[in-house]
């Protein structure tokens, strides 16, 4: 069973490949992005927005543009996965307060 890692990348690997018109196997890992031919600003945009959709999560654009392969790109996201676990330290949301209609039995209906 592959890895993490190894999961993310190849799901970010598809998704470059459909965008590009590329078979999975003609992305690699260390190549440089901008040495993907098709490869423009606009393109990498949408590669952000399947990304974020697949994975359900919201990446800087800034960090996306500034990943030079596809090894970049996979540790940013692996790190927004990460970062958004409750494994990672995440605290859930805290719970509402009971409002004064719950709390006041002149407002109870």
């Amino acid at each position: 069973m592959p890895d993490f890692h190894t999961t993310v990348e190849q799901q970010i690997r598809e998704v470059i490949a459909d965008l590009l018109n590329y078979s999975v196997e003609t992305v690699d890992q260390e190549a440089g992005l901008s040495d993907l031919s098709g490869l423009d600003s606009l393109t990498l945009y949408k590669i952000l927005d399947k990304i974020e959709a697949k994975f359900d999560i919201s990446l800087d654009e800034s960090e996306l543009y500034e990943a030079g392969s596809l090894s970049d790109m996979t540790q940013l996201v692996a790190d927004a996965l990460t970062d958004r676990s409750p494994e990672a330290g995440e605290t859930p949301a805290p719970q509402q307060h009971a409002t004064t209609a719950d709390s006041d039995p002149d407002e109870r209906q």
